[in-house]
């Protein structure tokens, strides 16, 4: 018995779907899209053509955008100095310590 014979039908199955799908795709007509076109369209010259780099957006001196990017990271880092610095202090302040330090006194049961 070959390997080929012992292939279940309904495993061939999806394949042969799919290689008939592409066939009738591939036989498929395409409307032709100069047919869309009409005669005054046809005749006209094409449009000028533009350089990209001037119509899309306005580009900002190089300068200019290292001093803002300089400026924005120098204040950034002056906010983290300052946040470092308050969390340089002590924890706990003094009087909140020494009144841990006498402890907790139980309730009295009655």
């Amino acid at each position: 018995m070959s390997r080929l014979s012992r292939i279940a039908p309904a495993r061939c199955l999806p394949f042969l779907a799919l290689a008939v799908v592409a066939v009738v795709a591939g036989c498929t007509e395409i409307p032709e899209l100069d047919a869309t076109l009409s005669p005054q369209l046809e005749q006209a010259d094409y449009p000028a053509l533009i350089p990209l780099d001037d119509s899309l957006f306005e580009h900002p001196e190089p300068r200019d955008e290292a001093r803002e990017l300089q400026q924005g990271l120098d204040a950034r880092s002056r906010r983290l100095h300052d946040r470092a610095r308050a969390l340089q202090g002590p924890v706990v302040d003094d009087a909140t310590r020494d009144r841990m330090a006498e402890g907790v006194t139980p309730p009295v049961s009655g």
